[in-house]
């Protein structure tokens, strides 16, 4: 995140030596990161294109895109990730820094979520709620005695009907926090696996918003509230 920081204000301080008198006027230019919204890293290979003009993220994920003055439609695209589309009102003599956060896309199979936790004095339920829905639980069925605690999972087959999709995790207890029986949730999706540790959080806090799944285009976006 430094190094990104670092970055930007070089690009900016770029930016002000052209406009100064000592180079080539900038005619206008969009800069800054592609970030995964789920890890908060840098994705090298992005596609960045605003009609005839386009160019590909570093391995950092650092673009920037020369355009001209005036209003401007620039995409973001990388297989494996959802596309996004902003809008832009570029400025002649200036660079506009902006970052843009891409979901990862799930592949087309079967969606598995597993919940973990360390603390057997404490019961958590992972809530799936489809678009439109009441929430669905596995239940007691669906719980599994670990060595230290208890884990379940749920499996979501295809399709996926369009709107969003949610997951959460309810606590009944009071005693614990979602930091102190060590509630983590992993979700596997072909290739894609990743795994998310509650964080330390008020007694009072009885449920934890993991993440969401948008339906039609599969994209996957990391929600960490809590309730």
């Amino acid at each position: 995140m430094i190094r990104r920081a670092v970055v930007s204000l070089l690009l900016v301080a770029a930016t002000a030596f052209l406009t100064a008198g000592c180079g080539p006027i900038n005619p206008g230019a969009v800069s800054g990161f592609v970030l995964d919204q789920v890890t908060n890293d840098g994705i090298g290979d992005v596609l960045v294109s605003s009609g005839s003009e386009m160019i590909t993220t570093d391995s950092d994920g650092r673009y920037l895109l020369t355009l001209g003055a005036g209003r401007h439609t620039v995409s973001y695209a990388k297989v494996g990730y959802v596309s996004d589309t902003k809008e832009y009102n570029l400025t002649a003599g200036s660079t506009l820094m902006r970052d843009v956060e891409l979901l990862p896309q799930l592949q087309v199979g079967t969606i598995t979520i597993k919940l973990e936790w360390d603390d057997s004095e404490v019961n958590l339920d992972g809530l799936w709620t489809p678009p439109g829905d009441r929430h669905v639980l596995p239940g007691d069925n669906g719980e599994t005695p670990l060595s230290r605690g208890f884990s379940e999972t749920i499996q979501i087959t295809d399709p996926l009907s369009a709107g969003t999709y949610s997951y959460s995790v309810s606590k009944s207890s009071t005693a614990h926090s979602f930091s102190g029986c060590g509630a983590r949730v992993t979700v596997t999706a072909g290739a894609f696996q990743r795994t998310f540790t509650s964080d330390s959080v008020l007694l009072s806090r009885t449920r934890w918003n993991v993440f969401e799944i948008d339906g039609a285009t599969r994209g996957f976006r990391l929600v960490n509230t809590y309730e």
